[in-house]
């Protein structure tokens, strides 16, 4: 694929992951087991999206998109790699949940899944920059 198209197929998976991520934010998934399985569904989406961004060629891209930072200094793959960690550990939360071990405070996970979509749309708008 050419840059134009990894960076769609990129964006294309974080767009669909970042609608997942709503309807948990607002309440269309109910917050038990159902919610962490949408959750590891965004992990898969996110992954193909990050195996995209590592293949957009920055060769031929001009010197301003070459070391493009998202957030705290971070390149893309970094970023991506973050709201993966961050929805992984979710999907760890998950085990122990379904364990029942432990009670989840529903709404501190869903401000943290907020915040991760906040994150990735960020991500979108510097993958759709680059290359």
């Amino acid at each position: 694929m050419n840059n134009t198209q990894l960076k769609e197929a990129a964006c294309d998976d974080l767009t669909y992951a970042k609608s997942t991520l709503s309807l948990i934010i607002n309440n269309d998934v109910p917050f038990d087991t159902h919610a962490f399985n949408t959750v590891e569904g965004v992990v898969e989406q996110i992954d193909r999206a990050l195996k995209n961004v590592a293949s957009i060629s920055t060769e031929q891209a001009d010197t301003r998109n070459e070391d493009c930072k998202v957030f705290s200094g971070l390149d893309l793959e970094s970023s991506l790699n973050s709201v993966l960690g961050t929805l992984v550990a979710i999907e760890n939360i998950s085990v122990i949940f379904e364990s029942n071990s432990l009670k989840v405070n529903a709404t501190a996970l869903i401000e943290l899944i907020a915040s991760v979509k906040m994150n990735m749309e960020s991500i979108c708008q510097h993958i759709a920059a680059r290359g």
